[in-house]
């Protein structure tokens, strides 16, 4: 299945993977600048029925917020993942590798909204992938590492192993 989302002129292609029961949208250029991510929901995780105007508003919500908070955002996402990352492979990787690793955000992962009384606050997670930055070959692992965010505060980080 195919569903497509008008936003502001820009048009947002989501596909339904049966087997994984979400909605994604691939490779988009058009949420936070510089950064080609995807955008998921997960069907198994929504605390409501999927509302598709409440996603248009998701969508305006992260295209709207301004680019230095969008830029914090990823920036406080990566300082607390890199803690978080130290802490996962204290005993097991060297301080010198440890201290080289980044971040590479590769996704937005809608998970609700809820109505307060300044309006709609979305939570949703920005999915990240660890890499060397001095060594790219390096393995460092294939799974997501998560920064929560209600509205635009972290408020936790997790990883998928």
């Amino acid at each position: 299945m195919k569903r497509e989302l008008i936003i502001d002129g820009v048009t947002y292609c989501f596909f339904y993977d049966k087997d994984l029961n979400l909605w994604r949208t691939v490779a988009n250029t058009n949420l936070i600048l510089r950064h080609e991510i995807d955008l998921e929901i997960d069907l198994n995780l929504l605390k409501n029925n999927l509302n598709w105007e409440e996603i248009k508003d998701f969508i305006a919500f992260i295209r709207n917020t301004n680019y230095k908070t969008k830029n914090a955002n990823v920036t406080k996402s990566k300082i607390a993942l890199h803690g978080l990352f130290k802490g996962v492979y204290r005993d097991s990787l060297s301080e010198k590798i440890k201290s080289n690793i980044d971040f590479d955000l590769s996704g937005i992962a809608y998970k609700n909204a809820t109505k307060s009384s300044i309006g709609w606050v979305y939570e949703y997670e920005l999915l990240f992938f660890p890499y060397n930055s001095t060594d790219m070959s390096m393995d460092i692992g294939s799974f997501a590492w998560h920064a929560k965010f209600r509205g635009n505060v972290l408020y936790g980080v997790y990883c998928d192993i």
